[in-house]
């Protein structure tokens, strides 16, 4: 039986390496991944060994992009590739990749006859804390930073190709933790392992998601007949309490809960918050709001569709752990 041949653009990133990992083992797809020149050289060579096709370029160069095409067959596309997270660039240079990077994928994605294009967007689309929790698919979209600005006009962009013809899906993942992970939960764990995390005294409840649960769905996506809805949001089972995720954390390492003095009232936070936002600063002031605000989501959805079963924080965050996966 002929493989069918799936164009993914961000393997080299943290999803993506793991949603390729996904894909390979299914035997069944052959994998063309887009990647920057001198980009993980070391990532791109294992890639490689395991019989990715490497093409250099950007995904959002039109002419590049045509001749990837030409010279491939492209059944599907997944796009998980972005300029990611707060602070990382000038608002133009996250449209000129997030935004209109999108449209020229999903334009040569609609001209070649793709059969699926999947793009992976964020929950950072609600901001980084929502209006209300548990999120949902009807909850109002906030781009409070220029990232979640971004991959909101980037969706919106998807839903034009949906209404052109293109047979296409948003998956909406929260924050991301797992093997090679150097965001959010690693910054988390190195903090509490050098008792340097300040937690508020009041209670905040936070929505991770194992980082190969996704990288399933994913793939999963890609054969899934029948689906009524467009939009998917991906999470962990349930949301954890931040001190409860703190206290197992601490526990591994040294055997007792993170220590109780080490908190602030939750006012201290807020004018952090307002200080960094008056400095502009979206990096620093999105990392006090993940921890001193409650942000979760409702995943039912995706869990009906796909008879998806989640991972539970409490045990897979810290099986990482013990398997040297946060470090």
């Amino acid at each position: 039986m002929k493989k069918s041949n799936i164009l993914i653009t961000g393997v080299t990133g943290f999803i993506g390496s793991h949603v390729a990992e996904a894909l390979l083992s299914q035997g069944s797809y052959s994998i063309i991944a887009i990647v920057r020149k001198n980009r993980n050289e070391g990532k791109v060579e294992a890639l490689k060994q395991k019989g990715v096709a490497i093409v250099e370029g950007e995904f959002y160069d039109t002419l590049f992009l045509e001749r990837v095409f030409q010279e491939h067959r492209i059944d599907h596309v997944i796009h998980l590739a972005a300029l990611r997270g707060a602070g990382k660039g000038a608002w133009e240079e996250y449209t000129r990749v997030n935004v209109t990077g999108t449209e020229v994928l999903l334009r040569a994605a609609l001209d070649h006859g793709v059969k699926r294009f999947i793009y992976c967007s964020t929950v950072g689309v609600y901001g980084t804390i929502p209006s209300e929790v548990p999120a949902n698919l009807s909850t109002r979209l906030h781009g409070d930073t220029a990232y979640h600005r971004s991959k909101i006009l980037a969706e919106g962009k998807v839903k034009e190709f949906i209404h052109r013809g293109l047979d296409a899906f948003i998956v909406r993942p929260t924050i991301t933790y797992g093997p090679g992970d150097d965001g959010f939960p690693k910054i988390l764990v190195d903090l509490i392992r050098e008792k340097k995390l300040l937690l508020p005294r009041h209670d905040v409840t936070i929505h991770l998601l194992s980082v190969s649960y996704v990288a399933n769905l994913i793939a999963k996506m890609l054969s899934a007949e029948g689906l009524r809805e467009r939009v998917f949001i991906v999470a962990d089972e349930n949301p954890i309490p931040l001190r409860k995720l703190a206290d197992m954390i601490h526990g591994h390492y040294y055997q007792s809960r993170y220590p109780g003095y080490l908190t602030l009232p939750g006012f201290v936070f807020d004018g952090l918050v307002f200080i960094f936002r008056f400095l502009r600063n979206e990096k620093w002031s999105t990392r006090f709001l993940l921890i001193s605000r409650n942000w979760y989501y409702d995943i039912q959805e995706t869990i009906d569709t796909f008879r998806y079963l989640p991972s539970r924080t409490k045990n897979s965050f810290i099986q990482s752990i013990r398997n040297c996966q946060i470090s």
